[in-house]
Order: structure tokens, then C-alpha cells, then sequence
């Protein structure tokens, strides 16, 4: 996944993108992930981090992803 270029997939999206990320997480480092973020155009972009976190969000920090999944995209869903 390190070699994989997402920006030749495109920058542009007509959906609101929201990046959860471990500040620990080694296959998808943070610092890359918000610097990806930053190049998107979307009607909404999002980076949420989750301290001392890993890639697993949803399986080492439950509770705490269900809670920003509720708090941030689902009003989007009511729209």
C-alpha cells in the first residue's frame, strides 16, 4: 500500500471524505494521510485523529470511532 499513488485516482470528489487516522498507525501515517487530505477537493473534508491509536480504529478504539462516526457523518446522512 506504501507504493500505491491515490492521487492518480483523482483529487476531486462530489462526497464529503473524512480521513480517521491513528497517530500510531505504520500503514497509513498520519503525516501522510493529512498532507493527501489537504490536496482534495470535496464539499467537506475531515481528518480526525485518534491519539495513540493504530490502523484497527474500529477494533481498538470502539466506542470512541462509533462516537465520531455519529457525531460527524451521520448528520451529513439526514441532509
Amino acid at each position: 500500500m506504501g507504493r500505491t499513488d491515490l492521487r492518480s485516482l483523482g483529487l476531486n470528489f462530489s462526497v464529503p471524505i473524512f480521513f480517521f487516522e491513528g497517530t500510531k498507525d505504520a500503514l497509513a501515517p498520519v503525516d501522510r494521510a493529512e498532507q493527501y487530505l489537504s490536496e482534495i477537493r470535496a464539499p467537506r473534508r475531515e481528518f480526525v485523529r485518534f491519539d495513540g491509536a493504530d490502523h484497527f480504529l474500529p477494533m481498538n478504539r470502539p466506542g470512541l470511532f462509533l462516537k465520531e462516526l455519529v457525531d460527524r457523518v451521520r448528520p451529513l446522512a439526514a441532509e
